[in-house]
C-alpha cells in the first residue's frame, strides 16, 4: 500500500484522536490534495509549520496503529471474508446448491462484511 493510501486509511481509523488542527491539515493534504503552500495560506501559518504538523500527525497515526493494530486487523478480516465468499461461490457452482441456500449464504457473507462498516 502506498503512503497516501496508508495515511488515509489510518486517518479513517484514528483521525478522531488527533487535534482539530492536525485533522484539518491531514484532511486538506491527503483528501483534498492541497499543497503545503496552499494549506499554509488557508491557515495563515508558515509552510514549515504545516510540514511539521503534518509529519507529527502522520507519526501519531502510525504509532496508534503500531499499538492498537485496528487497521491491520480490519484488512485481515476483509481478506478472510473475501476468501470465504470465494469458497462459497465455488462450492455453490460445483455442488449445484439450491439457489435459496446459496442466496442465504451470500446474505450471511454480506452481514459479516457489514460488521466493520457500522
Amino acid at each position: 500500500m502506498d503512503k497516501l493510501g496508508k495515511i488515509s486509511m489510518l486517518y479513517d481509523f484514528y483521525g478522531e484522536l488527533l487535534t482539530a488542527n492536525q485533522k484539518n491539515i491531514i484532511d486538506l493534504y491527503y483528501n483534498y490534495d492541497l499543497s503545503l503552500a496552499e494549506i499554509s495560506e488557508n491557515f495563515s501559518i508558515s509552510r514549515q509549520a504545516v510540514f511539521d504538523t503534518l509529519k507529527r500527525a502522520e507519526n501519531l497515526l502510525c504509532q496508534y496503529e503500531d499499538k492498537l493494530k485496528i487497521a491491520g486487523k480490519y484488512i485481515e478480516r476483509q481478506k478472510i471474508i473475501k476468501d470465504i465468499n470465494s469458497r462459497i461461490n465455488k462450492l455453490c457452482k460445483q455442488q449445484n446448491i439450491d439457489p435459496d441456500v446459496a442466496d442465504h449464504l451470500q446474505r450471511i457473507i454480506q452481514q459479516l462484511d457489514n460488521i466493520d462498516k457500522k
